[in-house]
């Protein structure tokens, strides 16, 4: 249970004494991570989550089928604006509606909302420009 992130375990321990006892079942999370991932890339933007998945998946005798890039959040999400021609403009703004809606807290979780927030809302601006 040691090598457990800490989020893991919170939650682990939110779901009862005996689940927060034992390791998560590697070929259960392993399978549930392919499920969801086949064929993507999932970016990291620390070494820790791809430490992490590698050792889940080696406790599992698998390889995963999808790509681990370890790209800062931002720089994808600022790629993704860029190949769809939004303007500064929008991307400051999008920004700015993110970070009042979903403020960074250096925790994964709020973080990983503020970043999915902020992806939804240029997508949305995307999909706006796009129709005109």
């Amino acid at each position: 249970m040691q090598d457990v992130p800490k989020i893991v375990r919170a939650r682990l321990q939110r779901a009862g004494p005996l689940a927060a006892e034992s390791h998560p079942d590697s070929d259960l999370l392993t399978a549930f991570a392919e499920q969801a991932l086949t064929g993507r890339e999932l970016f990291s933007d620390g070494s820790a989550d791809e430490d992490w998945l590698r050792k889940l998946f080696d406790a599992a005798g698998e390889e995963p089928s999808f790509t681990i890039r370890r790209t800062l959040a931002n720089t994808v999400i600022l790629r993704g604006a860029a190949a769809r021609d939004l303007s500064d403009t929008s991307i400051i703004k999008a920004a700015q509606e993110t970070s009042r809606t979903f403020p960074h807290t250096h925790r994964a979780e709020p973080d990983a909302r503020h970043l999915a927030a902020l992806w939804g809302i240029l997508s949305v601006v995307a999909s706006r420009s796009c129709a005109t």
